[in-house]
């Protein structure tokens, strides 16, 4: 069994070692479609990048490096010193200096366009007319979601608009954008991450007049003039990012990938999640979602059909494997090693990190877990930390110590 069909491969472990004990963080398996993260201001008057280990202190800029920030603090005649460090960068280069990434939406100065700038891969949703965008940090582009509409087609391909889709009721958050019955009884998630943004559509409710075969989803792509969409299939990019459609330019360099699609209830049952049907033609994405399973008795509400677009460029680094799960999702474990160095002559109170998973396909949040190791010390004592739910989705711990 191929390990990206069950667990994303995508890792970002983020350790941030510190001289202060600070209270445990807490693990989150949801997404924010309704406010912004405000930046912190460090003891200097400059904005802390976003998950810094302190409030009341300063970066030392000089110190950065692609997966490296170091910040300091004075508190009760004493030196505090922060050390982050991380398996993938934490940081990108701009004019020759680091930055911290961001993959967070803000407002730009179109009340319409909200954007994810702080990254190498810059994204930018657009809401009337609803359009994404991804550039990668060499200037190719994609842009989909546009015309994003779902049909019910019979036998024969005759197609029948499922209804007028509404944009009217929505709200806009650090990690996307959620229209409420974009759909009579269907919302649109547009879930936004380094590199990726997800279109989940969202079914709440048994639908009614389902008549035909299928249930499709149609959305338009546009690309950069020099790049084309192939098939992944026999590519690292089938495997890396269980990719079925990726995009290239004329000398095969790809830049974006199309991942396989899926469509999973909130069941558990074996027939809970299916692999869809995907087909690409003149730029037109079209996914093939199955009445008979969509409207069997068996179907736990809601429903979720997701497809996902990432830039291909955005991975981690060599020394992340994979997740090493078997058959039954959740035996063995896969080790990454991360060396932080301590400053010489402090004594180190405490140890948090920052780590998150995401479950995919036949895999639910409550197959995945991890533990932390350092020394002798292991969090958990036994077990293993894990968002203990029956869902598919992303499960991040920030800050935990």
């Amino acid at each position: 069994m191929n390990p990206v069909n069950c667990f994303s491969t995508k890792l970002k472990l983020l350790f941030l070692f510190y001289l202060l004990i600070i209270g445990n963080g807490q693990l989150s398996a949801g997404n924010n479609f309704n406010s912004f993260t405000i930046p912190k201001l460090g003891s200097n008057g400059l904005s802390l990048p976003i998950n810094a280990p302190c409030e009341n202190c300063e970066e030392v800029i000089e110190k950065r490096a692609g997966d490296t920030r170091s910040f300091h603090e004075r508190k009760n005649g004493a030196q505090y010193i922060y050390l982050q460090k991380s398996l993938g960068n934490i940081n990108y280069l701009v004019d020759g200096k680091w930055q911290p990434i961001s993959p967070y939406l803000k407002p730009s100065q179109n009340p319409k366009i909200f954007i994810a700038d702080e990254q190498p891969n810059k994204l930018a949703v657009q809401l009337d007319p609803l359009q994404i965008k991804i550039e990668s940090s060499s200037l190719h582009w994609i842009t989909f979601a546009e015309d994003l509409v779902l049909y019910l087609q019979n036998k024969k391909g005759e197609r029948i608009p499922l209804g007028k889709p509404s944009k009217d009721n929505f709200t806009v958050g650090d990690e996307g954008v959620k229209f409420y019955n974009y759909y009579e009884g269907i919302d649109l998630e547009i879930i936004i991450k380094e590199g990726q943004a997800k279109t989940n559509f969202i079914i709440n409710k048994k639908l009614k007049h389902l008549e035909g075969e299928w249930l499709v989803i149609s959305n338009k792509l546009q690309l950069a003039n020099d790049l084309n969409i192939v098939m992944a299939n026999g590519t690292d990019y089938a495997s890396n990012f269980d990719a079925e459609y990726i995009i290239q330019n004329s000398t095969q360099t790809t830049y974006f990938a199309l991942a396989k699609n899926y469509a999973y209830d909130a069941g558990s049952n074996p027939t809970s999640t299916i692999p869809l049907t995907a087909s690409v033609k003149q730029n037109i994405q079209e996914i093939f979602i199955p009445l008979q399973w969509l409207k069997s008795k068996e179907r736990v509400f809601p429903i979720t059909l997701d497809p996902l677009v990432t830039a291909t460029n955005n991975l981690p680094q060599a020394s992340i494997t994979g997740s090493r799960y078997d058959a039954v999702c959740f035996s063995t474990g896969c080790a990454y090693n991360l060396v932080v160095p301590s400053p010489a002559g402090v004594t180190i109170t405490d140890v948090q990190y920052s780590f998150e998973y995401e479950a995919l396909n036949i895999c639910r949040l409550i197959n995945g877990g991890y533990s932390i190791t350092y020394g002798g010390c292991r969090s958990p004592v036994a077990g293993a930390h894990g968002c203990g739910t029956n869902t598919i989705g992303t499960c991040a711990a920030i800050n935990s110590s």
